[in-house]
């Protein structure tokens, strides 16, 4: 099973199955406008420093989803699926109360990755599941 579920200007998502779990692949796109080996060495770089983000977020504490395969040549990750939903379509639906609530929240992981040397970069309710009761910051 793979079904592509989001193309990205830097990569491709597909749910896939992973050994009998459902989870995700990132597959990094090669750019033509580049030469073919920066490409790569770029795309393996990437890929390796994402990996290696996601790691050190979720030993600091902050949620994230779990790696189980990385593919440096192929610029490739396989990561646990996180079944829920965006923040960025669920925040209308809270009261207030419940915004806040869920907004403390993001700003204390937040806070995490920044004290663990981590800047997001883009840290938009787009990359923020709410899955059951909890948060998982899925980019």
């Amino acid at each position: 099973m793979e079904k592509l579920v989001a193309k990205g200007a830097e990569a491709d998502l597909y749910i896939v199955d992973w050994n009998g779990l459902k989870a995700m692949k990132k597959v990094r796109i090669p750019k033509k406008y580049r030469h073919p080996e920066l490409d790569h060495q770029m795309r393996k770089t990437q890929t390796n420093h994402e990996a290696d983000i996601i790691h050190r977020a979720k030993f600091n504490g902050v949620p994230t989803p779990l790696l189980y395969q990385v593919d440096n040549e192929n610029a490739i990750i396989v990561m646990e699926y996180i079944d829920g939903v965006k923040i960025r379509d669920l925040v209308d639906q809270l009261t207030d109360e419940e915004r806040v609530r869920l907004f403390k929240r993001i700003g204390f992981y937040a806070g995490r990755l920044h004290k663990s040397g981590i800047i997001h970069g883009d840290l938009t309710t787009s990359n923020i599941i709410r899955s059951c009761d909890r948060i998982v910051f899925i980019d």
